[in-house]
C-alpha cells in the first residue's frame, strides 16, 4: 500500500488519490508567462506535478516539471543527483515570454527517496527564483465560452478554473505498461492522457494542448 503520509511530509505538499494514484501539483503561479497577447495561468498549462504508485515490490513517480530557462540547470541537476531520470527537456509553447521548458522525470525506489528527490528539484528551482524574482501570475483570466458547446463538440466534460476550461481525457483503450518498472500499468492518473485548455471569448480565443 502506498505511503502516501510519508510522500507528502517529504514533499510538503498535499496531494490527491485517484486510481490508487497520489499525485501532488505545484501551480507555477510565481511566474507571468504572455502569449500573443494572452497571459498564460497555471491551469492553462503551467502547473508541475508528480504522481506516485505503488507497484509489488516498489513504488513508480512520473511527473512534469515547469521551468524558466535559468532554473534549467538546477532542476536537472537535482534529477540526477537525486537518481531520477530527466525523461525529457523541451517545451509546449511557441513564442512565450518569458522562455518556458518543461522537464519529464521518472524513478522506481521506496517512497522517501522518491519524495526526497521531488523535493530537492522544487527547492532547486525555489533557490533559483528567490534569488532572481519575477513578477507573478494573475490569479484568474477572462473568460466567456460556451462551455457546454465545447463539452458537445469535444463529447467530454471539462472543468472551469482560473478563466480556464481544460480536458483531460485517459486512454483507457490503448493499455501501457512500463517494463522497467515491474510491469506497472500506466493510466491517466500518471500523466497517460490527451489534454486541451482553452480561454478567451467568442471572438478571440486560445487553445494549449
Amino acid at each position: 500500500m502506498l505511503d502516501t503520509n510519508t510522500i507528502e511530509s517529504i514533499v510538503g505538499k498535499k496531494g490527491t488519490m485517484t486510481d490508487d494514484v497520489l499525485r501532488l501539483t505545484q501551480p507555477r503561479q510565481d511566474l507571468k508567462v504572455t502569449l500573443d497577447g494572452f497571459e498564460i495561468v497555471p491551469f492553462m498549462g503551467l502547473t508541475s506535478w508528480v504522481a506516485f504508485r505503488q507497484a509489488q515490490h516498489h513504488t513508480t513517480m512520473m511527473g512534469d516539471i515547469v521551468l524558466l530557462e535559468d532554473e534549467t540547470n538546477a532542476a536537472v541537476s537535482a534529477a540526477i543527483e537525486s537518481d531520477l531520470y530527466a525523461t525529457a527537456l523541451h517545451n509546449h509553447f511557441v513564442r512565450e515570454q518569458p522562455r518556458i521548458m518543461f522537464m519529464h522525470i521518472e524513478g522506481t525506489a521506496d517512497e522517501a527517496t522518491l519524495a526526497r528527490g521531488v523535493r530537492t528539484v522544487f527547492d532547486g528551482i525555489e533557490v533559483v527564483r528567490k534569488a532572481h524574482p519575477v513578477p507573478p501570475s494573475a490569479k484568474q483570466v477572462r473568460s466567456d465560452l460556451d462551455t457546454t458547446w465545447l463539452e458537445e463538440v469535444v463529447g467530454a466534460k471539462g472543468e472551469l478554473k482560473e478563466g480556464v476550461f481544460k480536458f483531460i481525457l485517459g486512454r483507457p483503450s490503448v493499455p501501457i505498461v512500463c517494463r522497467n518498472c515491474g510491469n506497472l500499468d500506466i493510466n491517466a492518473a500518471m500523466g497517460y492522457n490527451t489534454w486541451a485548455a482553452f480561454q478567451g471569448t467568442y471572438d478571440r480565443t486560445a487553445v494549449s494542448r
